[in-house]
């Protein structure tokens, strides 16, 4: 029952980061903006942490979504420690994931093992140019965070 409550908290803390951090993302054209949002769940019985991440773009045409969920180890995340994320009073935190389409920037808050904030995205151009030359054609930026969030290599 507790693990639920600190769930539902820090679910209801996720909605209040993605309304606080709502702001204008440009990739193509500038009346477009996004919300990116993460959520972590660890249990010290698991070898991985549980990961989601949510990218919502608002543009002309509407309204885009892409959600995803995996595991991850905490060294795949630099600047995430075991003691900030098991801590009991809670802790903000920064950390990483690279990934060969680019790097995501998190930042946001732990406590009792259970996380969340927003992330930003830092495209690799160079990942980008060798899919261009490889015959692929050039992603965009919002291609490659699509590819970074899938893990395509």
């Amino acid at each position: 029952m507790k693990s639920r409550i600190v769930y539902l908290t820090v679910l209801a803390a996720v909605v209040l980061v993605a309304l606080a951090c709502y702001s204008e993302v440009s990739y193509s054209n500038p009346q477009e903006s996004t919300v990116n949002q993460w959520l972590i769940e660890f249990k010290t019985s698991e070898a991985k942490l549980q990961l989601s991440m949510r990218y919502q773009r608002q543009g002309d045409r509407g309204f885009s979504y892409s959600d995803t969920d995996f595991g991850v180890t905490l060294d795949q995340l630099p600047g995430l420690t075991r003691e900030q994320v098991l801590s009991v009073s809670g802790t903000n935190v920064h950390f990483q994931l690279k990934r060969d389409a680019g790097t995501f920037n998190f930042e946001g808050w732990f406590k009792e093992g259970n996380g969340s904030g927003h992330f930003t995205f830092s495209p690799n151009s160079s990942f980008a140019s060798e899919l261009a030359r490889q015959g692929f054609g050039k992603p965009t930026d919002e291609q490659l965070l699509s590819l970074a969030m899938s893990d395509t290599s």
